[in-house]
């Protein structure tokens, strides 16, 4: 069997997390078994190149450094749960017992602030906002304020809590892999989760990783 040159070992390696995103579409051309199946191909290509010779190490660090963002992805989706029914099924509670499951599952926040956590009413448009907008986790200028006067919280404690969600969902992962081009990666983010029109739906999902 030929060795692959670097250069078309490149060019599909640029592609993996696009197609990534694709195959989580319904009725897409690529379907997730197809995309894992092409993805074994691609690596047993790029560690055959190495071998040979024809692929520098540059290029299988960056082929373990897509794998690693397609796992963390992989996982992070699983987690996740979009499906409508089910959603409304988990989440007839009220809002409160989600920021008491929420309570035990965000161990990161200095202890100084757990009187202040209890009081922050911004969680829950918050939560509700991210989970609408997943595609592209960042609120408007319009969408903070809004936020912050209605639940009387300042600009900062906001902007942190949204800094720190992005990174607990595995945003600023996928950023660095899509060379921190945050266009590009809203572009398929949005072609995978889709755009709600409702920034404000009443359901909130919590997050097992936030």
């Amino acid at each position: 069997m030929a060795l692959l040159a670097e250069g078309a070992i490149s060019d599909r390696l640029s592609g993996v997390l696009d197609t990534f995103f694709l195959s989580q579409i319904p009725d897409d051309t690529c379907s997730p078994d197809e995309f894992n199946l092409r993805l074994e191909q691609l690596f047993q290509d790029t560690l055959q190149g190495h071998s040979g010779g024809t692929i520098d190490k540059k290029t299988v660090d960056l082929a373990y450094a897509i794998a690693d963002t397609i796992e963390t992805l992989s996982e992070s989706l699983l987690e996740l749960d979009f499906s409508d029914e089910r959603i409304a099924d988990r989440y007839k509670h009220t809002f409160s017992d989600v920021v008491d499951r929420q309570k035990t599952i965000i161990p990161s926040f200095p202890s100084t602030s757990c009187n202040k956590f209890s009081a922050a009413t911004y969680i829950e448009p918050a939560y509700r906002w991210l989970v609408d907008n997943l595609h592209n986790p960042y609120p408007s200028r319009e969408v903070r304020h809004k936020i912050c006067r209605d639940t009387n919280t300042a600009n900062k404690d906001l902007d942190n809590w949204f800094t720190n969600a992005r990174r607990r969902i595995g945003w600023n992962t996928l950023l660095k892999s899509f060379d921190s081009d945050r266009d590009r990666l809203v572009e398929a983010a949005t072609a995978c989760f889709g755009e709600e029109k409702n920034q404000y739906d009443p359901i909130a999902i919590a997050f097992s990783d936030m």
